[in-house]
């Protein structure tokens, strides 16, 4: 799952960002097997990514997320299609637009 940051991070702010980025690494590959055994693990997972979130948000920092289909991974005489997920961190400025535009 490639990842993008922001240039001129701390130490900490990159130490943050591999954090939140292995988190989200780790939950899309167990969230089906947590789903289908317990709520309960679920809504921790909820509560412990929102706390990543306000970390973010705390640092002026925020993740955007998509996926690609049919990525080819491998060697180009074989290669593996697959899903992929691509986080990118933005730092968060007040010249940046609100979501609504305005």
């Amino acid at each position: 799952m490639p990842a993008i940051e922001p240039d001129g991070c701390t130490e900490k702010e990159e130490d943050l960002i591999d954090g939140v980025v292995q988190t989200f690494t780790d939950w899309l590959e167990i969230s089906g097997d947590v789903e289908a055994r317990s709520r309960a693990a679920v809504r921790d997972a909820q509560r412990g990514i929102t706390e990543l979130l306000n970390d973010l948000k705390a640092k002026n920092l925020a993740v955007h997320s998509g996926t690609i289909d049919d990525h080819p991974i491998g060697d180009s005489a074989s290669p593996i299609v697959v899903s992929m997920a691509i986080f990118k961190i933005v730092r968060v400025t007040s010249e940046q637009p609100s979501p609504s535009g305005s």
